[in-house]
């Protein structure tokens, strides 16, 4: 029987694994198509380009909580490729697009507005043609057990994009998806992302908020909700996003692995699969009852 079900915009203390969140090389694709969304000059959260002058973050970014109003898109900007003080390009945005029904009253909404959670950013200039994009992941939404990457900023170490052990994808209610990987705060925004065989990512979401769920007599499991690319990607133009440099999602990865014993770099699902498997704790999401 569940006793607590919470959802926070902050992040709570992550559970223990073997394997921490690493680095990323924010100036060289594809990772310079991460960046920061900064707003009115006080608040930051993570996001992604996914064309030449649109970038991709959580509608709850664009909400200023303090004065319960939406930014307007003059009070916002996309810096792609952040890296301590320095990035690869930036562009103010020229509209922001959300869904209209979204209500955010405080910052910890009811699940059922999570699927809303999404935004557009309309930039000025096409800061993409330098920076590159990210595809879409416009077909069906990842099955459980699928494993999958996240990357963002975070607010205590908010000017480097780090990425996050690789994910496992958990049930989830209709329009939405969860994983059982803990997104620090900043990461508000940011995309989960889907790697093939050849290294390609694709977006296959934008986190919003983390679930506590909790059964009597054990422990609080904290897991990541996430808005599936299928609810939005009508509204980004279909295009080829530039190439992934060869290896470079590999060398993200073997990076993430440093020291880990016996281990064999071998492919690419195998190092995703290895980085998953290391990890102290495979956690299973208690059902909702």
């Amino acid at each position: 029987m569940i006793r607590r079900l919470a959802l926070a915009l902050a992040l709570l203390a992550a559970p223990a694994q073997a394997l921490e969140r690493g680095p990323l090389e924010a100036d060289a694709r594809p990772w310079s198509a991460l960046g920061r969304v900064n707003a009115g000059g006080r608040a930051y959260c993570s996001g992604v380009l996914v064309g030449p002058a649109l970038a991709l973050t959580a509608a709850h970014c664009l909400y200023d909580f303090r004065n319960r109003r939406w930014w307007t898109a003059e009070e916002i900007s996309f810096v792609a490729g952040y890296l301590r003080g320095e990035w690869v390009a930036a562009s103010a945005a020229t509209q922001l697009l959300r869904d209209p029904a979204l209500e955010l009253v405080d910052r910890h909404p009811e699940l059922a507005a999570v699927p809303g959670d999404w935004a557009l950013i309309r930039l000025a200039e096409p800061i993409g043609e330098r920076a590159g994009w990210l595809p879409m992941a416009r077909d069906a939404i990842p099955l459980p057990g699928t494993l999958v990457l996240q990357a963002g900023y975070r607010r205590d170490r908010p000017h480097a994009p780090e990425l996050s052990p690789p994910c496992g994808v958990l049930p989830a209610p209709p329009g939405l998806l969860f994983h059982d990987c803990v997104v620090p705060e900043g990461g508000s925004g940011s995309p989960l992302l889907s790697v093939n065989s050849a290294g390609e990512l694709a977006v296959a979401g934008v986190h919003s908020a983390q679930i506590h769920r909790s059964v009597a007599g054990g422990p609080v499991r904290v897991f990541s909700a996430v808005v599936p690319a299928a609810t939005f990607a009508a509204r980004v133009p279909e295009r080829p996003a530039p190439p992934v440099p060869a290896g470079s999602v590999r060398r993200a990865l073997l990076d993430l692995a440093g020291n880990a014993a016996g281990f064999d770099e071998g492919g690419l699902d195998r190092i995703i699969r290895h980085l998953y498997l290391s990890r102290t704790e495979t956690p299973e999401i208690p059902p909702e009852k």
